[in-house]
Parts: structure tokens; sequence; C-alpha cells
């Protein structure tokens, strides 16, 4: 994935806690829950697919010892900052590509 593409939940990313309780606070207009008609809103919106834009891209290695051949492995990782089409703050989200799901390109680079 590149910055300028637009992306969904994946299975995976909806499955987490975390991520769902992240989508949730968009609805909410006090700090900590949405009340009952805004949690309506929410499921609605859950229910469909939620759309996000790729605005950063974090590369970077992890180190992980190997039992097996007894050394250290580096793996590649990438982060993934989104901006939610439904978050009012338009504020960036990192979230691992596991838990993202690619739906098209809008940038021609």
């Amino acid at each position: 994935m590149k910055v300028g593409d637009l992306v969904t939940l994946s299975a995976s990313g909806r499955g987490t806690i975390k991520n769902r309780e992240k989508h949730m606070k968009f609805f909410a207009t006090n700090y900590y829950w949405p009340d009952d008609e805004e949690m309506e809103r929410f499921q609605e919106y859950w229910k469909g697919t939620p759309i996000g834009l790729v605005v950063t891209v974090r590369r970077y290695t992890v180190e992980q010892w190997n039992d097996y051949d007894a050394a250290y492995e580096v793996k590649p990782r990438a982060e993934y900052g989104i901006v939610w089409v439904s978050n009012p703050k338009s504020r960036v989200d990192m979230y691992i590509r596991s838990h993202l799901k690619f739906v098209s390109r809008t940038s021609s680079n």
C-alpha cells in the first residue's frame, strides 16, 4: 500500500476491541462513550464499510531471536497512518498491515 490509497478494516481489524473502540469514539459527543442515539449511528456505520485514506507509511525492522538457527532474524515491518472519513477530527491513527484491506488507488503514482 502507498500514500493516497483507500483502505478499509480487514476481518482481523474489525475483530480487535481496540479498533472498534477507536471508531466508536468518532461518534461520541462526550469524551468517554456514545449515548444511545450515537450508538445506533455507530452500529449502522460498523455494519457498513469504513473507508480511510493512507496518509503516512512508517517502515521499520524488528529483530527476533530464532532458537532453531541460534541467531537474530531481522524482519521488515510497516505501520500505516490512516485518516478515516467518519472521523470529524481528521486525526491520524496508526494500523498494522494485517488490520487493513486495500480498496482502491486514488493517486496515479
